[in-house]
């Protein structure tokens, strides 16, 4: 049991570093086949906001190892705010391709209200 408390932390990193190549693969794989520019930059998009967001859990072990400098560090969160914006005036594009159910977002009390105007 001992020896299996050791081991599990780093096995399950692995099972979700593993899940995490094979989500931003199929981002990467369903892009390439894309025949519109704008779903191929949506696609492209989203997987690089899927893999920012995985490496702001790991900046730490990344800086330590090398593998980012502190400037790479204190940048994230601006390159992450950056594509969002290229994102935001897609949200309903997006949203409407998850295809949701119809009474879902509704339940959604920031999305379920009334419009928001500049």
């Amino acid at each position: 049991m001992g020896r299996w408390n050791e081991a599990s932390t780093a096995a399950l990193e692995i099972v979700s570093a593993h899940a995490r190549l094979q989500a931003a693969d199929a981002f990467l794989a369903t892009a390439a086949r894309a025949t519109q520019p704008t779903a191929r930059f949506l696609l492209h998009s989203l997987c690089r906001l899927f893999l920012l967001k995985q490496i702001g859990e790991h900046t730490g072990d990344l800086l330590a190892e090398g593998l980012m400098t502190a400037d790479h560090v204190r940048g994230l969160p601006k390159t992450i705010d950056t594509v969002i914006a290229d994102l935001a005036p897609h949200m309903t594009t997006l949203v409407e391709a998850f295809a949701l159910p119809p009474g879902y977002l509704a339940t959604i009390p920031l999305v379920g209200g009334p419009p928001v105007t500049e």
